[in-house]
């Protein structure tokens, strides 16, 4: 299992960052943020359990920034097709 989701959770899944007290639901994958300039953050998430508030809320984050996984998001094939393609690309 811990080498399937070694980078990429399911979307969905429920983390604590490092150095974070609030936990993080991650809604979204390889986003590059507008401040970043051409950097590719590996999630996009937002606080957990309020969800997504405003696009100025959202934490762009990469997978080596969890400290914790405490929820696996929904994960199927398609899901896992969808991140052999991010990780390909």
């Amino acid at each position: 299992m811990k080498e399937k989701y070694d980078k990429y959770l399911p979307l969905g899944s429920v983390v604590l960052l490092k150095n974070a007290k609030k936990r993080v639901m991650i809604v979204g994958f390889a986003i590059r943020g507008k401040e970043s300039g051409d950097k590719i953050w590996d999630y996009v998430g937002c606080m957990y359990p309020e969800g997504l508030l405003s696009s100025d809320k959202n934490l762009l984050f990469n997978h080596d920034d969890i400290n914790r996984v405490y929820a696996l998001g929904f994960a199927d094939d398609e899901q896992l097709r969808y991140i052999d393609f991010v990780k390909n690309s």
